[in-house]
């Protein structure tokens, strides 16, 4: 008799123990949501501004705020970030990457060996070509609200 008393105070005990570790998991507080925003990217004199600018735009977490990164791409200067790949609320480094575009540089030019480019012997008109096909980072910060309503303006200065 006192064996069926002891099990089934066992069997009790972890039922309890389930009960509880079960109502205990919804109580952890609710991560913070991502935010949905959107706005414009504007460069102030840049040659590359003849029109809206075209590229990715970044937002990095700065020191001190952990968090994932959110990135989407810029359209004739707008962008905008849904629920689901915006940022959670807090303070950001902003990097927007855009691709200097001019009429003679269309077209991907390496008319040298990989050895050559790596030595950096490369003549005058290459590296011309190459450095108008390189990609121009700007940078600023950012602080992102909960439920960030407004639309966020980034100007980005040379």
């Amino acid at each position: 008799m006192r064996t069926c008393a002891r099990s089934r105070h066992r069997v009790l005990t972890v039922i309890g123990l389930l009960v509880v570790s079960v109502t205990s998991l919804g109580c952890q507080p609710e991560a913070p949501a991502r935010q949905a925003i959107s706005g414009t990217v504007s460069i102030p004199d840049s040659e590359s501004n003849s029109g809206l600018p075209n590229g990715t735009l970044m937002l990095l977490p700065t020191e001190g705020h952990s968090g994932p990164a959110a990135s989407t791409t810029v359209v004739d200067g707008a962008f905008e970030f849904a629920t689901s790949n915006g940022p959670l609320p807090g303070t950001y480094s902003a990097v927007f990457t855009v691709k200097l575009e001019n009429d003679e540089a269309s077209e991907t030019v390496f008319p040298m060996s990989k050895a050559e480019l790596l030595a950096g012997r490369t003549d005058d008109e290459t590296s011309e070509k190459l450095n108008s096909q390189t990609p121009t980072k700007f940078r600023t910060r950012v602080e992102i609200s909960e439920d960030q309503s407004d639309a966020v303006q980034l100007e980005f200065e040379k």
